[in-house]
C-alpha cells in the first residue's frame, strides 16, 4: 500500500484531505502536518511514499521542502495544493521533480488522478531498481564464472612442469612465492617459465597464484573464528586491506560481504551485494 502525507496550514483543508476514502485507491496516510516546519520532520522521519502539501505554509514553503527533498535524494513524490491558477511556480516545480498540481478547491476524484499519477511513478521507479539489481547480479556472476576460469583444471594441462608448478602453489600458498622463486622450483628461467604458463592455461603465474590464494580464503572466511587480517596472512598477503581489494575484484564482493551472507544462508557467490 501506497504511504501519504498531508501538509496545511488550514484546520479544514487538512481535515477534509485526511477524510478521503483513500482505501478505494489502496493509499494510506502516515500522517498529517500544519505547518512547513512540522512537514519537513515528518518527512525525514515517516519517508512516506508521497507527499500531499501546500506550497505556503509558515516555515518552510512546499517548493522549500521539495528541494530538501531532492537535495537528500529522498524518493518521497510530492504533488502541491495551491490556490494560485496562474501557477507562477510552475518552473521551480519543473525543476524539483514535483508530479502534479492540485488547484484549491479540488474534487476528490483531481486529487486521486494526481496521486494515483505520482503512484505509477514509483511503480515505474522501482522496476528501474530492480532491473538494475538484477543486471548487477548477472555481471557479478559473469564475474564468478570467469574468476573460477582463472584456476586451469590439472587433468587437461599436458605440460607436466606446468602440473608441478600448480601444484606447488596449491601446497605453499602462503608463503612469499614470486616468478622468480617458482622458477627455482621448476629449474627453468623466469622468463620461459611465465611464457610456458601463459602458453599452457592462458593466465599468467600470478593470475593462477591469486587464484589459488582466493580459493583458500573463501574456505576460511566460512569460520566466523577466521579474522580477515588472519586469513590475508595466511593466504600469503600481508597487507589486509589490499587482500580485499583483490578479493572483490574476484567476487565482487568484500570478504565482510562474503562471510556476512554465508551467516544469512545466502549463497554468497549468488547474492546481489554490489
Amino acid at each position: 500500500m501506497t504511504t501519504l502525507m498531508i501538509a496545511d496550514d488550514e484546520h479544514l483543508i487538512r481535515q477534509g484531505l485526511a477524510s478521503l476514502n483513500w482505501e478505494s485507491i489502496d493509499v494510506k496516510v502516515v500522517g498529517v502536518a500544519s505547518n512547513g516546519a512540522e512537514c519537513w520532520e515528518m518527512v525525514q522521519k515517516i519517508k512516506p511514499d508521497v507527499l500531499l502539501t501546500d506550497i505556503h505554509m509558515q516555515g518552510y514553503k512546499g517548493t522549500e521542502i521539495a528541494r530538501m527533498v531532492k537535495e537528500r535524494d529522498l524518493s518521497t513524490k510530492i504533488i502541491f495544493l495551491t490556490g494560485y491558477k496562474e501557477f507562477e511556480y510552475a518552473r521551480e516545480a519543473v525543476e524539483l521533480g514535483i508530479v502534479s498540481f492540485v488547484l484549491k478547491p479540488s474534487e476528490p476524484s483531481e486529487i486521486f488522478e494526481a496521486v494515483n499519477k505520482a503512484k505509477i511513478q514509483i511503480e515505474q521507479q522501482n522496476m528501474m531498481l530492480n532491473e538494475q539489481s538484477s543486471l548487477k547480479r548477472q555481471v557479478k556472476e559473469n564475474q564468478m564464472a570467469l574468476a573460477n576460469k582463472l584456476l586451469p583444471d590439472e587433468e587437461m594441462l599436458t605440460n607436466e612442469t606446468v602440473k608441478v608448478l600448480i601444484t606447488y602453489l596449491k601446497n605453499h600458498f602462503s608463503e612469499e612465492i614470486t616468478l622468480g622463486s617458482a622458477s627455482e622450483i621448476v629449474h627453468l628461467c623466469p622468463v620461459y617459465l611465465s611464457r610456458l604458463v601463459k602458453k599452457e592455461t592462458g593466465n599468467t603465474f600470478l593470475e593462477i597464484l591469486t587464484r589459488v590464494r582466493m580459493e583458500q580464503a573463501c574456505n576460511m572466511l566460512r569460520d566466523p573464528n577466521n579474522k580477515i587480517y588472519e586469513i590475508a596472512l595466511a593466504v600469503g598477503i600481508k597487507d589486509s586491506k589490499y587482500f580485499s581489494q583483490i578479493f572483490k575484484r574476484y567476487y565482487g564482493m568484500t570478504p565482510v560481504e562474503f562471510r556476512q551472507n554465508l551467516l544469512n544462508n545466502t549463497n554468497p557467490l549468488e547474492a546481489g551485494v554490489l
